[in-house]
């Protein structure tokens, strides 16, 4: 074949639209550089005929134009607003403008024009044919092939090897279009063209005149020639070439373009404006390669100023490849001795990229022995070379770019012959047992040729890739020839609409478990229930040999999948990524879920981020991002989600992290043993939301609970560890009648850090307490041994504390409440602090306030001081109110209108009084606020003090003055 080449013999005058032309407007947006220069045009070449065929001429195989045909000119570049000329020009890998040129005839004239006759703007243009109106301002420019071809005329049905190129070849041309004043600037340019077009020429040397089918090519990755190898696979290959100028560096070769001749435009158009689009492939065989020629990759990355590409690349029905099929029709007839040959168009460059293969070709061939073949159907399998290149390998435009790589690169615009026999020995029955596919239409054949009457048989099938879908067809196969149990080592998917007994139309095992390797990757698209596998039994084939096991095998459910090993008691032993459902008895594999998983037992690591339930017993970690329900397990479970707790035992690490929620809704216990306090590395460890809604319990010692979370204990649950700790910012809520303690009450305890808290209506023991504990309830038990922090026992709960600690009583407005009823609840509180937040306090008689708890009768102070907030003090004129503390702490806005309040430690020692910043002590005309007569009051004032009254026996009473203190109005203090 000779490929057709345009150059500039005869002058025919097309003139291009100008960068404003309105009828293209409608279609693309206006190019943005409206002051770009301009000028008129007209293309110039040789045209030999006026037939819209791909015809063989005087010149060889060649397009000849008819009216009608349009040729289409891409301005690719920016434009610096400097000056004109080729210098001022950047290229682009998106369009500015699309023309279309429409080819017409008039007395004899041939003309190419646009609509309007008009001029261009100056710049960088690509011409190509045909036109394509989907390349629109601003969007990616690209060309796809079929890779399923004919070599055959669709209309007589012959054989007619050009047909491939005649459907899917492209051509391109470059020019830089100059600025002009004056007249009419006449360009020509090489078409040269865009995809490669090697042939596979096969020599019959079988002895017997063959029928053939088709030929299928595929990247050859074959550990050996014999047979068909299951352990070689196939690459992608591209079926797509991008026009991308600025990726390519074509600013390297512009300006020395028109000193090169046609066999360096090819080669130069190919290196530096055209490119692969699409990343490499996530394994080794799905990498789209050639990768490169030059030692540069030729994959473009489209970049954000790229525009248009997801509806660019929406529109393209094409993909990359595992295999390129050439179809010959019914009617290609090979003698022996004669050749087979076929042509297919694809992108040029390095194939099998650094592998010692190159292609193997599949040849489908029927014998002949009467009229146009007697239906025996065969195939063989071929290992292809070198291609032999038209004009030898040597001095060729490409022996630069292509160096060693050169028996695997395939260029555009060379005849490039890949040759090899085939002899009788290669040819196999279509019903043979191994095969590589990588289509259904590929998985159907097979199937349709395999033999239904030669009893049981295993067919083992390699699929290619992840297109292989076992189709209504190929189930239908299958039931209709139930002698057939078809291995699949390879991934393969079950669509959604299948009978949901398709998935037991593929087998797992092979004949008493003697088998090759064979991994089946199974994806689920639709709903499907496992059944028993029935086996040969080929040692007593009396005696049924079936296998309740799902193996050998990795399972994908898609999200409109649902798998079902439960109603038939099937154990799945595979690693399972779930979008969907799946309804499981038990699972031996790893699980990666984000949908809804149900099993009943599994041993295996999960991930999930769905709806996890195991109804009975997990093996293996667990990490949950989702929704969990785990019964019992034996190894660590972190919670990042919601997990709910409803087994009987956990052996290992239980983890509940910032944000979550854990529920434990059955009695429980815990069972991880660690003799270090580490942080994350004990029995139960929160640092979410718990809520404890049964017993929780560890198993024995060194098993601890550590938390600095929220953590609700449910009404009358025990939570028992060996060790408790809640940490700075935890919070513990204990109900009514439920329980926290540590074994035995004695042997570990329950340490409440400082900035912790824990709330407790029900029963703790053993606590160590540097943190903050709220009584909620009066027939509650709190026992506290250690520590140095505060208990507000305002409901007057049952409390015992160490000496270091801080029992409050808080009264919240104390108007209603006599002395002596706020004396009798302190000491029911068995509180050595009191706290009064608000209202009036009355004394009619002089009342000693001393405090309630055991050793603060004993000293006869409150220990831990007294604090008065926002409270009025109204007593009758000469009596007293004598609080007994250490210290006073006014807070908000504090009078005393009438009687006098004495704050001391004892009869003959003093106390402290501190007005807190902020706070006001207010001292009427008839109130009186003191120290003893032989326990002199210290009063440190950070807020303000109003003293219209009196305010004696202060120890410091030169301080306390307006003269000394700008925070002090009225009397003076006095000694």
């Amino acid at each position: 074949m000779k490929t057709s080449r345009f150059l500039s013999t005869m002058a025919i005058t097309a003139l291009l639209a100008a960068c404003s032309n309105e009828e293209f407007l409608n279609e693309q947006a206006p190019v943005v550089d409206s002051n770009r220069p301009t000028a008129k045009i007209a293309l110039t070449f040789d045209e030999a005929s006026t037939r819209l065929e791909y015809d063989k001429g005087s010149e060889g195989w060649q397009w000849y134009f008819a009216d009608g045909d349009k040729i289409g000119a891409l301005l690719m570049d920016t434009w610096d607003e400097q000056a004109d000329g080729i210098e001022h020009y950047q290229f682009t890998d998106y369009v500015h403008t699309n023309y279309p040129f429409i080819r017409t005839t008039k007395n004899g004239v041939t003309t190419w024009n646009t609509p309007e006759d008009a001029a261009v703007c100056e710049g960088n243009y690509f011409f190509y044919f045909p036109y394509d109106k989907k390349f629109t301002h601003r969007g990616l420019v690209g060309w796809s092939v079929n890779p399923v071809q004919k070599n055959y005329d669709p209309q007589t049905g012959e054989y007619f090897q050009m047909q491939s190129i005649k459907d899917n070849q492209k051509w391109l041309g470059y020019k830089f279009v100059e600025a002009t004043d004056e007249g009419v600037n006449k360009i020509g340019f090489d078409f040269v063209p865009l995809f490669a077009t090697p042939g596979f020429k096969i020599a019959n040397m079988t002895g017997m005149k063959l029928k053939v089918t088709k030929m299928v090519i595929r990247t050859n990755s074959n550990q050996s020639n014999d047979n068909i190898d299951l352990t070689g696979t196939s690459r992608l290959m591209a079926t797509t070439m991008m026009l991308a100028p600025k990726t390519g560096n074509f600013d390297a070769i512009n300006k020395t373009w028109e000193n090169k001749d046609f066999s360096e435009h090819t080669r130069d158009m190919w290196l530096h404006a055209q490119r692969y689009i699409g990343e490499n492939g996530q394994s080794e065989d799905e990498k789209i390669d050639p990768t490169n020629a030059d030692g540069s990759s030729l994959l473009i990355n489209p970049t954000s100023e790229v525009y248009g590409l997801p509806s660019w690349m929406a529109d393209m029905s094409t993909e990359p490849t595992y295999e390129y099929e050439i179809q010959f029709g019914d009617n290609y007839i090979v003698e022996a001795g004669d050749y087979a040959v076929g042509r297919v168009v694809m992108p040029g460059g390095v194939y099998n990229h650094d592998k010692a293969e190159t292609f193997e070709v599949l040849v489908f061939v029927e014998k002949v022995t009467s009229g146009n073949g007697n239906g025996e159907q065969l195939v063989a399998r071929i290992d292809m070379g070198k291609p032999q290149t038209q004009g030898g390998m040597e001095g060729s435009a490409w022996d630069d770019v292509v160096s060693d790589a050169a028996q695997k690169f395939l260029k555009p615009g060379v005849t490039q012959v890949f040759q090899a026999s085939l002899d009788a020995n290669a040819l196999q029955s279509y019903n043979i047992s191994d095969f590589k596919i990588a289509s259904t239409d590929r998985l159907e054949w097979v199937l349709s040729q395999a033999n239904a009457n030669t009893g049981v048989k295993d067919v083992t099938l390699k699929t290619i890739g992840k297109r292989v879908e076992l189709s209504k067809a190929a189930y239908d196969l299958l039931v209709a020839k139930p002698n057939i149990r078809l291995h699949i080592d390879g991934y393969i998917t079950l669509p959604a609409g299948l009978p949901t007994d398709a998935i037991n139309k593929l087998y797992f095992h092979f004949p008493n478990n003697n088998y090759p390797f064979v991994k089946t990757t199974l994806n689920i698209e639709g709903e499907q229930v496992k059944d028993v596998e029935k086996m040969v039994n080929t040692e007593d084939p009396s005696q049924e040999l079936t296998s309740t096991v799902l193996e050998n095998c990795e399972i994908i459910v898609s999200a409109s999948g649902k798998l079902d090993t439960k109603t038939n008691d099937i154990t799945i032993k595979s690693k399972i990524t779930n979008a969907g459902t799946v309804y499981a008895a038990d699972v031996e594999g790893n699980i990666e879920n984000s949908g809804d998983f149900t099993a009943d037992t599994v041993n295996g690591v999960v991930n999930n981020t769905g709806n996890y339930i195991v109804n009975e017993q997990q093996t293996g970690d667990v990490i949950n991002n989702g929704t969990a329900t785990i019964a019992n397990a034996d190894n660590k479970l972190a919670n990042n989600g919601t997990m709910t707790l409803t087994g009987a035992l956990y052996k290992d690490i239980v983890i509940n992290e910032v944000g979550a929620e854990m529920i434990i809704a059955g009695e429980s216990q815990f069972d991880h043993v660690n003799s270090a306090m580490t942080v994350d590395q004990q029995a139960l460890n929160n640092h979410g939301t718990l809520n404890i809604n049964a017993d929780a319990l560890s198993t024995g010692m060194q098993r601890r609970f550590y938390n600095d979370g929220t953590v609700v204990i449910a009404e009358g649950k025990t939570v028992n560890f060996s060790y408790i700790r809640n940490y700075n910012g935890g919070e513990i809520t204990v109900s009514n009648n439920a329980i926290m303690i540590t074994k035995q009450n004695t042997l570990g305890s329950v340490v409440n850090e400082t900035g912790a808290t824990i709330n407790n209506a029900g029963t703790v023991h053993n606590v160590e307490n540097n943190g903050y504990i709220l009584v909620l309830d009066e027939t509650s038990i709190t026992n506290v041994t250690a520590g140095n922090g505060t208990i507000n026992n305002s409901v007057m709960g049952d409390v015992t504390y160490n000496d270091d600690q801080t029992c409050e009583y808080v009264e919240d407005n104390i108007s209603n409440m006599t002395l002596e009823q706020l004396n009798d609840n302190v000491k029911k509180a068995d509180a050595n602090k009191l706290v009064i937040n608000g209202g009036t306090l009355r004394f009619e008689d002089t009342f000693n306030l001393n405090g309630g708890s055991i050793t603060c009768e004993k000293r006869g102070y409150f220990g831990k001081g007294v604090v008065l907030n926002g409270v009025e003090l109204d007593g009758t004129t000469g009596k007293y109110c004598i609080i007994y503390t250490t210290s006073l702490s006014i807070e908000g806005t504090t009078s005393i209108n009438h009687g006098e309040l004495a704050v001391l430690k004892e009869t003959t020692s003093g106390a402290t009084a501190t007005v807190e910043e902020g706070a006001n002590l207010i001292v009427s005309n008839y109130g009186t606020f003191r120290g003893g007569n032989n326990a002199k009051l210290t009063l440190n004032v950070l807020g303000d003090v109003h003293n219209n009254g009196t305010i004696k026996n202060i120890q410091n009473y030169t301080d306390c003055s307006t003269a000394a203190n700008n925070h002090w109005t009225g009397n003076a203090a006095q000694q």
